[in-house]
């Protein structure tokens, strides 16, 4: 038997971190991680109202119909008051209903069409129904915007891959890197999105690329080092 000393668990949390990586990842078109400048501009949810806290308590117990049904009940009471439209996007998110989400996002960016982060969400769901042109549309929108921003073509990447979309991702990212040559989670991330596409020679060359690019005693910098390690040993043993 082995021994609790004997496990390199460094190693078990890389091969578990591999693991994750391979399997897909679900995604909530609603998180945006990088950018601060979109989360600027969306409307805070009103808090006081009855009808809406029936809402919110619906959806905190998963009954996400009601939760929908009280929203759009406070909303009609409240034509104003189109923020709750996010509220509703979120549980039709939870009951899988991407077209409602979608129906939700568009009548919100009806009244604030400027919404950039309103904007990529409703891009998010477009890709995880497929709608690749739609969201490409609405993503140009965005990027044309400020197309020196290397955080939203970050943003960009990270909604593809949430999405599936390795390829576009991959393109996002580096277009991150155009913006901003240093960016090294952007590097890292192309990295990643390889061995999501199980290419680890590729993959294994854009985490070099990333070593050089980051601190050599960062937390990042470690956990690339250990990956590419066992990536290299998987390599070795196909050859």
């Amino acid at each position: 038997m082995i021994s609790v000393k004997e496990i390199n668990w460094r190693r078990v949390l890389v091969l578990t971190f591999i693991g994750a990586l391979l399997w897909p990842v679900a995604w909530s078109p609603a998180v945006l991680v990088q950018d601060p400048a979109l989360l600027k501009g969306v409307p805070t949810d009103p808090i006081d109202d009855e009808i809406y806290q029936a809402g919110s308590v619906a959806f905190e117990v998963g009954q996400f119909g009601t939760a929908v049904g009280k929203w759009e009940q406070f909303l009609a009471e409240n034509p104003g008051s189109y923020s709750v439209l996010l509220r509703i996007a979120d549980a039709h998110e939870a009951l899988d209903d991407f077209g409602a989400m979608q129906a939700a996002l568009e009548r919100f960016l009806r009244s604030d069409p400027q919404n950039e982060q309103v904007i990529l969400r409703l891009a998010g769901a477009h890709v995880v129904a497929g709608q690749m042109g739609k969201a490409a549309a609405l993503i140009d929108r965005v990027l044309a915007k400020d197309p020196g921003n290397a955080l939203r073509y970050y943003d960009v990447g990270e909604l593809y891959v949430r999405g599936g979309a390795l390829d576009e991702a991959i393109e996002a990212y580096r277009g991150a890197l155009a913006a901003e040559p240093g960016l090294a989670v952007a590097q890292k991330q192309i990295g990643l999105v390889l061995v999501r596409r199980r290419d680890l020679s590729g993959a294994a060359e854009a985490f070099e690329v990333f070593l050089e690019m980051e601190s050599a005693n960062s937390t990042d910098a470690e956990i690339v080092r250990q990956l590419l390690e066992v990536i290299e040993a998987q390599l070795a043993a196909q050859r």
